[in-house]
């Protein structure tokens, strides 16, 4: 409720017990720092879904070729 109407809101909130968990150590950090070492472990996750993806899209080409052909 804070953010919603406090007059100057903070530029990160934690919500949720495991969330401050694990982001309570890097509450002490610098944004910057916090930033950078969260984009570098989402870049992690998101660039095998990619991978995943683009081979998903290219088996799905190969089989509408397949049965253009037949």
């Amino acid at each position: 409720m804070k953010a919603t109407t406090a007059v100057m809101p903070r530029t990160q909130y934690i919500v949720g017990a495991d969330a401050t968990f694990y982001l309570l150590p890097l509450m002490n950090l610098p944004t910057p720092v916090v930033e950078k070492l969260m984009t570098v472990s989402l870049l992690k996750e998101l660039v095998p879904a990619r991978e995943k993806a683009a081979l998903a899209l290219q088996k799905n080409a190969k089989g509408k070729e397949g049965k253009k052909t037949k």
